[in-house]
């Protein structure tokens, strides 16, 4: 009950500052991870040959040493690394933890600038490959608080583990049906301008007053009438990974934050995300490759 009247209070605060027309902005990525260390180099690598120009991270005290992975990406500044201020997490903490990494964006960066709150197994890309910060451009002049995308949820492809001679991208090509119900839940692009941070999770921001939530084909975002839209726009969502990083790693960090499935919903709701191949981010990875 606390919960929703903080969340009335944080959206009527919102409402007081008015939003701003989008300008030409650069196009960073801030995220909470925990021992991801094995999946940074990939996700980094793609994400910097899309358009980012910086990716701001918060270590929530992982124990696989990614420093390690970071240090070329710290030495060049393409990441920036702070250390979460908990050891615990949920959608509460998660939440602070970027708008904490929203501030110091502001503070280094600037206000007029888009920010994707996207997780470590998120992978977010054009489906023609054109560079997401061009393609943002196109919302120039017009009031937006933040362009969401739809999860594609993507499943173990039936592996038990990764070959580390291949790249995940490479091994798990098995994905959900287009119209599975979990696709609508969304990830924004946040206009940092235009939004007030987060309360719960990364999934919606604050918008100040006059500020709209889109959809990457421009239509308008409606809570109560939610879509699933893949295009322009894709986010893959590789949840499960293998068989055995999910045992081992994703039911842990589901159990944090309150949301683990059990028997046969669980497995009823892997098949779902082993239902079809989809070799499309394959044609973008080749040119991650030559970075």
């Amino acid at each position: 009950m606390w919960l929703k009247l903080l969340y009335k209070i944080k959206s009527l605060k919102a409402l007081l500052y008015p939003a701003q027309a989008v300008q030409q902005a650069p196009f960073f990525i801030a995220t909470v991870f925990k021992n991801e260390a094995p999946f940074l180099k990939e996700w980094l690598d793609f994400h910097l040959n899309q358009g980012v120009s910086r990716v701001y991270l918060s270590d929530n005290y992982s124990t696989d040493n990614p420093e390690t992975v970071l240090k070329p990406y710290l030495d060049k500044n393409q990441v920036v690394l702070l250390k979460s201020q908990s050891p615990e997490m949920n959608t509460r903490l998660q939440a602070l933890e970027l708008n904490r990494l929203l501030k110091l964006i502001e503070k280094e960066e600037t206000k007029d600038c888009w920010v994707a709150t996207i997780d470590v197994d998120e992978f977010l890309f054009h489906h023609e490959g054109q560079k997401l910060d061009v393609f943002l451009q196109q919302f120039i002049g017009q009031k937006v608080a933040a362009v969401v995308v739809n999860w594609l949820m993507f499943g173990t492809s039936n592996l038990p583990k990764f070959d580390p001679q291949k790249s995940m991208l490479e091994q798990l090509t098995w994905r959900a049906h287009w119209s599975l119900g979990e696709h609508k839940m969304l990830k924004p692009i946040v206009y940092l301008a235009n939004c007030q941070g987060f309360l719960e999770g990364p999934h919606r921001p604050f918008a100040k007053n006059g500020a709209k939530f889109i959809y990457s084909d421009g239509s308008t975002y409606q809570a109560k009438e939610p879509r699933i839209l893949h295009e322009p726009l894709r986010l893959n969502h590789y949840w499960y990974r293998s068989e055995e990083y999910y045992n081992s790693e994703k039911r842990l960090k589901r159990q944090a934050f309150g949301d683990e499935r059990s028997g046969k919903r669980e497995a009823d709701h892997i098949k779902a995300c082993n239902y079809e191949q989809d070799f499309s981010i394959l044609k973008l990875q080749t040119s991650t490759k030559e970075r």
